[in-house]
């Protein structure tokens, strides 16, 4: 099981974490974007780095709890405690108001980081089933919407959020 929790450490660490959700975010990012004033595209991406800057820091304690733990419940501990700062950050990051100019790449970033909030979600509800095929599926998914959330932020133009 350890190799599966560090191939989940090294998808959680990638900054991605902190994004992701469920259709109630999307409903707060729909009218945060018909109330809020538009924004460019150089000020979401301002946003978006502090609040990815700041979810890397938070997650820094927990990376080596994740990639040390050798059962479900462990696991299960580990993710309980990284969940709520990458909750946090979905939920702030999903409250950017996306640019109405060129803003295609900010929509597919937000879309790839409420995917995997929802991963590590489905995680931690695996760990807790004690069901390694679950973590095993899931720990892929979050692998592959982490590397495509990483593109996105690195063709967008992010600074933090596309390391």
């Amino acid at each position: 099981m350890g190799k599966l929790l560090s191939v989940i450490a090294i998808a959680t660490a990638i900054g991605i974490a902190g994004c992701g959700a469920s259709g109630d975010e999307t409903t707060k990012t729909v009218t945060a974007e018909v109330t809020a004033p538009p924004i460019s595209r150089a000020q979401f991406i301002e946003r978006a780095d502090n609040v990815c800057g700041k979810v890397q820091e938070a997650f820094k304690p927990f990376e080596r709890e994740l990639s040390e733990a050798e059962g479900f419940r462990e696991l299960e501990d580990a993710l309980e405690n990284v969940l709520p700062p990458v909750e946090k950050a979905r939920d702030q990051i999903t409250a950017i108001p996306i640019p109405e100019q060129n803003g295609t790449g900010a929509e597919a970033y937000a879309s790839y980081v409420t995917k995997a909030v929802a991963l590590l979600e489905q995680l931690q509800e695996a760990a807790e089933d004690e069901d390694r095929s679950a973590l095993e599926t899931y720990s892929e998914d979050l692998r592959v919407a982490g590397a495509r959330a990483q593109g996105a932020a690195a063709a967008y133009g992010f600074q933090v959020c596309g390391q």
